[in-house]
């Protein structure tokens, strides 16, 4: 049986998960490539640019409390360089987040 036409959809577009780890509560916490816009330069923070540019870097997100990881308070996006950071920080999310899955509707 195949998913249904919406489903499908966000399947495809759902981004691919890079690596996991688990809450307390058993909710996974998703680490994953993401393409965003940044004026910081290949160097990384704090060298800012005065132009936007494209960048394939990460971001992670708890499937259970639905937290998503900050660099800072405004920034969800980790640069490309800073893929430690993001799984360091998805980790300890994990560690001390108790959520559980979200029921299935």
């Amino acid at each position: 049986m195949s998913p249904e036409p919406a489903a499908a959809e966000e399947l495809a577009s759902a981004p691919a998960v890079r690596m996991q780890f688990v809450t307390q509560g058993g909710a996974d916490v998703n680490l994953y490539d993401h393409t965003f816009e940044t004026r910081y330069l290949p160097r990384g923070r704090p060298d800012v640019g005065h132009g936007f540019r494209t960048v394939d870097g990460y971001r992670w997100k708890c499937m259970g409390c639905e937290l998503v990881g900050k660099v800072s308070i405004f920034d969800e996006n980790y640069l490309p360089n800073e893929l430690d950071k993001a799984r360091s920080e998805a980790n300890d999310h994990a560690a001390n987040c108790r959520s559980k899955p979200k029921p299935s509707s």
